[in-house]
C-alpha cells in the first residue's frame, strides 16, 4: 500500500496536475460513474467538526474496454478544528484511504494538504471546470 504525507501529496500533484485530476473527477461524477451520497457531518461546541465523505467509483455505463476494469472505493476523513491555526497546526486534517476494485487498500494520504478535497474556486481552476 501507498502511503502519503503531506508532502509527498504536494510534490506529487501540483496545483496544475491537480486542477486537471479534479477536471477528471467531476467529468467522470457527471457522467454517472462516482457514487457519492452526501458527506456526514457531525458538529462540536465550538466549531469543530468531523466529516467522513465516501464514493464508489465504476467503470461507468459507457466506459471505454481498456476502462472495464477500473473502479474502487475512497473515503476521506476529515476534522474540522478553527482554533488549530493558534496551536501551529492546520484548521483542516484528514486522511484518505484508496481501496481498488476488489477492496484492497491501494493507497493512504494526507487528506488537509492543499487540492485535495478543494472546490475548484479554491483550487484557482477556471469556471468551466465545474461543466
Amino acid at each position: 500500500m501507498l502511503v502519503l504525507d503531506a508532502d509527498a501529496v504536494r510534490r506529487l500533484h501540483p496545483m496544475k496536475e491537480s486542477i486537471a485530476l479534479m477536471r477528471a473527477a467531476l467529468q467522470k461524477f457527471s457522467a454517472g460513474a462516482v457514487i457519492q451520497p452526501q458527506r456526514a457531518m457531525l458538529r462540536a461546541p465550538g466549531g469543530d467538526a468531523f466529516a467522513v465523505m465516501p464514493a464508489v467509483v465504476t467503470a461507468g455505463e459507457h466506459a471505454a474496454e481498456e476502462e472495464a476494469g477500473l473502479g474502487g472505493f475512497g473515503v476521506k476523513v476529515v476534522a474540522v478544528k478553527p482554533g488549530n491555526p493558534a496551536l501551529g497546526f492546520p484548521a483542516i486534517l484528514g486522511l484518505v484511504l484508496v481501496l481498488d476494485e476488489r477492496g484492497v487498500p491501494d493507497a493512504l494520504m494526507d487528506g488537509g494538504a492543499g487540492p485535495a478535497g478543494e472546490g475548484p474556486a479554491e483550487l484557482g481552476g477556471p469556471p468551466h471546470i465545474c461543466s
